[in-house]
């Protein structure tokens, strides 16, 4: 693949190509269920695409179909999902028939309760045949990848347009990052919510480069609250909006700076407004059915919220999401299967100073004074994304630590960041670079991707399942 001269969206629907080419093989590659929760992803897509109809949340213990639990269970055996895998309930010597066999503290059933609208389109294509359903379920999440591959693409083009090294090196960062294509080879609701994600942050560029009208503020609205209504990660855009909307008001307005005093000013008001009517008791007067849907849907118990301020006010608790955080950075670059195949500690630490030189060279770019308005208000609202993801994740899953099985963070859930992750690293990275070196850069880049993607594959993936 050569590296073509900028203009045109040639090079970028190859860039594409590649991404997909990519996630078939990672797909293929994959053995069935060694994706994260692959089995009750896929259980809840069946279920609705073999009753028609909306799966009803039964008890703790009990499964909404017991025949497809214990055939799923089967195939799990049959795939040697156990050698593999990691099942904290599992007893070799009697052979599991239900999720609650396996799955410990009703962990089985916890995706009963989440939103169906990733499963109703996996239902949607679902053959007679189960094993080739779950196949058929992975591809529409490859295909999902190439939507955030190409949504990045349009992202950098707008942004950085005479910078070839940043205009295609973002998409070829997303399209062939192993731990991406990991996250989209399985049956997963990720792959849908990254796409929303990715979708809406494009949006939200083009409103700091050609300001907000009507046309795109629907279709921020429309992109955020699917994103949202997909899975409650999905929250991180909304403040992730509001920066950048704000950035994009203030670019249009005259007196820029008094304009982005006079709306930080007014969120904090509205911040603190909201506080105060929660302890005046606003969210127990709403009604009941409300509030045990939000309950349900935002956290796994009632006393989350107040768990996660334990964690915030405890001294012990802020040191251990420091250590979540540099979890989250490890297993954002690489953690396979289930959490069962990394790379050499060495190699993450060698990502981590590649992260520090990327923030390096945007200092320099800032600095320089070599960004613009948009692009500024751009990096500045993608670093707010990750870094209030990563906040997010870590207080979240500290309320846990207490726990018998307490499951930590995991990188993939920055995949709905891909974006911004990739804007931020290749932008800086660009820093160092003058015009004139950028192509050969950007082809040393795709040389780079492509031998991470296909070391993991070989030197990893391939060995720890098939060696």
């Amino acid at each position: 693949m050569s590296i073509q001269r900028p203009g045109g969206s040639f090079l970028l629907a190859r860039i594409a190509l590649l991404g997909l080419a990519n996630g078939l093989l990672w797909m293929a590659v994959v053995p069935p269920w060694q994706t994260p929760d692959e089995p009750k992803h896929y259980e809840y897509a069946r279920l609705m695409a073999e009753t028609n109809r909306p799966v009803a949340f039964a008890t703790e213990a009990e499964a909404a179909d017991p025949e497809l639990q214990a055939w799923i269970l089967a195939s799990m055996d049959e795939h040697h999902f156990w050698w593999f895998g990691r099942a904290p309930g599992y007893d070799p010597t009697r052979p599991a028939q239900r999720f609650a066999d396996v799955w410990v503290k009703g962990m089985h059933t916890a995706l009963y309760r989440s939103s169906p609208a990733f499963y109703w389109l996996v239902s949607r294509v679902q053959p007679a045949d189960r094993l080739s359903g779950l196949y058929a379920g992975r591809l529409l999440s490859v295909l999902l990848a190439v939507v955030v591959v190409l949504a990045s693409g349009a992202v950098a083009r707008w942004l950085f347009p005479g910078r070839p090294f940043v205009r295609y090196g973002v998409p070829l960062f997303v399209a062939l990052h192993p731990m991406f294509a990991f996250t989209h080879a399985g049956v997963n609701n990720d792959s849908l919510l990254n796409a929303l994600a990715a979708l809406t942050f494009m949006w939200l560029v083009r409103s700091l480069i050609r300001g907000v009208n009507g046309v795109r503020l629907t279709m921020l609205v429309i992109t955020l609250g699917l994103a949202i209504a997909v899975k409650r990660t999905g929250v991180f855009l909304l403040p992730t909006a509001a920066m950048a909307l704000l950035l994009a008001f203030a670019g249009q307005a005259r007196h820029r700076w008094t304009t982005l005093a006079v709306g930080l000013l007014a969120v904090v008001a509205l911040l603190l407004a909201g506080w105060r009517l929660a302890q005046a008791g606003g969210f127990p007067a709403m009604p009941q059915p409300w509030r045990d849907l939000g309950w349900r849907y935002f956290f796994n118990e009632p006393d989350q919220p107040a768990r996660m301020a334990a964690v915030l006010q405890s001294p012990a608790g802020r040191r251990i999401l420091l250590e979540y955080a540099r979890r989250m950075h490890d297993t954002f670059w690489g953690s396979f299967g289930w959490d069962v195949i990394r790379y050499p500690q060495l190699v993450y630490v060698a990502f981590g100073l590649l992260g520090v030189l990327a923030l390096v060279g945007l200092v320099g770019l800032a600095a320089r004074r070599r960004l613009n308005w948009p692009q500024g208000a751009a990096l500045a609202t993608a670093a707010a994304a990750v870094a209030g993801t990563i906040f997010a994740a870590a207080v979240f899953f500290g309320t846990y630590l207490t726990e018998a099985y307490a499951p930590p963070p995991q990188g993939r859930y920055l995949m709905a960041t891909m974006i911004p992750c990739a804007l931020l690293l290749v932008t800086g990275l660009g820093g160092w670079l003058s015009p004139e070196r950028e192509r050969r850069a950007l082809g040393w880049l795709m040389a780079v991707l492509l031998f991470l993607d296909v070391a993991t594959l070989l030197g990893l993936v391939i060995p720890y399942y098939y060696g």
